[in-house]
């Protein structure tokens, strides 16, 4: 539809988001570089107005770009730096990870996700947009079956409980949903349990994660 002398535009927004995504892509397989990928992402990654479009632009890689992609932002932002770009790149990644976990097999890429997510979980816990970033990874994760992984996500979970009472019973409730039997975890919910001085909601909530 027209916009104006020489400016046309389309009816969604949804649409130029999509053909947006489709011309980065196409340039990247083209050229067999994924550059034109990054330097988007490194100038909007900030702006939410570019979030679907590179969501698509990602998702339109193949796997086994989207992956390296995916490790990229994650090594590029350094968890102590810039915060309202690490803010977005944690976003972003989580975000990506929740949605396409499944199509996931290298499993150094997830690990390294949940050690970003356990650390923002911890250093902004007080926001919300904090828990609406530990929501979107989680269900994506419900079909992962790395132990060990799960192993120190199930402690990080106890600990964060811990330390950030904000949270109340979603770490526990987390555990639960993902399945997590590590040892270790299972000896932390016991003393959650009995420890006389917790709610009892929390109390009832560990024993259902031990079973």
């Amino acid at each position: 539809m027209e916009q104006g002398t020489a400016r046309f535009g389309f009816v969604h927004k949804t649409f130029q988001e999509y053909f947006a995504s489709c011309w980065i892509v196409r340039k990247a397989v083209e050229n067999f570089n994924l550059d034109p990928v990054k330097e988007k992402l490194q100038v909007h990654i900030n702006d939410a107005h570019w979030e679907e479009t590179l969501h698509l632009t990602v998702a339109g890689l193949p796997i086994t770009q989207q992956v390296r992609i995916v490790n990229w932002i994650m090594e590029e932002v350094d968890p102590w730096g810039v915060e309202d770009l690490t803010y977005s790149a944690h976003t972003f990644s989580m975000r990506y990870l929740g949605e396409h976990c499944k199509n996931f097999s290298q499993e150094y890429v997830i690990e390294k996700a949940l050690d970003y997510l356990a650390w923002h979980i911890r250093a902004w816990s007080i926001l919300s947009s904090t828990k609406y970033l530990y929501s979107m990874v989680v269900p994506g994760l419900e079909n992962f079956t790395n132990e060990s992984v799960l192993e120190r996500l199930g402690l990080n979970l106890v600990e964060t409980f811990q330390t950030v009472k904000s949270y109340q019973n979603e770490p526990i409730i987390t555990i639960t949903r993902l399945k997590i039997k590590a040892h270790l975890v299972l000896s932390a919910l016991v003393a959650l349990a009995e420890n006389p001085e917790n709610s009892e909601s929390l109390r009832r909530s560990c024993a259902s994660a031990l079973g």
